[in-house]
C-alpha cells in the first residue's frame, strides 16, 4: 500500500517522489523547518540549499526573495557590503556612486569607477 506523506507548508514534492524540498525563497534540511530567506538575500531554485546574499553595492527589504532581481542598487552616497537589507550612509567627507561597495574621499576615483 502506498501512502502520501504531506509535505510541510513552505516545502513540496515532485509528482512519485518521497522526499520533500523548500520551496524557492526558503531553506531547510530535506524540505523540513522550511524558513524565509531574509531581507537581503535571496534563494532561485527549491531545495535544501542556503540563501545567496544580494551582490555587495545592492540590498533587497523583501522577504523569502526567489530572485536576484528584487536586489537593489545602493544609491550614490550609500554603500553595501552585499546581503543587506539597506545599503549604509557614507560617513562626513565621503562619496560614492550608485551601486558602491565602498565610500571614498577621492571623488574622481569614486566617478572613474561608475563610468
Amino acid at each position: 500500500v502506498n501512502m502520501c506523506i504531506s509535505c510541510s507548508v513552505l516545502s513540496d514534492s515532485v509528482a512519485g517522489s518521497a522526499l520533500c524540498s523548500c520551496l524557492q525563497g526558503y531553506t531547510g534540511t530535506d524540505g523540513r523547518n522550511c524558513s524565509a530567506c531574509v531581507a537581503g538575500k535571496f534563494k532561485a531554485s527549491p531545495g535544501s540549499a542556503q540563501c545567496s546574499n544580494c551582490s555587495a553595492g545592492m540590498y533587497s527589504t523583501r522577504v523569502a526573495s526567489h530572485s536576484n532581481k528584487n536586489c537593489i542598487f545602493c544609491a550614490a552616497g550609500t554603500y553595501s557590503g552585499g546581503g543587506t537589507q539597506r545599503c549604509v550612509l557614507c560617513g562626513a567627507g565621503t562619496v560614492s556612486a550608485v551601486g558602491s561597495t565602498l565610500c571614498s574621499r577621492d571623488i574622481v576615483r569614486i566617478t572613474a569607477a561608475a563610468e
